[in-house]
């Protein structure tokens, strides 16, 4: 698994198969994010995000 910094400012987008997880940071760059995914992704994103 690719490890992605999520303290970057930065507008992130990944695939994991069929489905597209994006990761869009505020613009004000504070600690927080908006996270837009498939249905698939989204069954796996705790565990994904479990590992910090």
């Amino acid at each position: 698994m690719k490890q992605i910094d999520l303290s970057s400012n930065q507008r992130i987008v990944f695939f994991t198969g069929a489905c597209c997880i994006e990761i869009n940071p505020e613009p004000s760059g504070a600690i927080g994010h908006d996270l837009v995914i498939g249905e698939p992704a989204s069954r796996a994103l705790p565990e994904l995000f479990a590992r910090k």
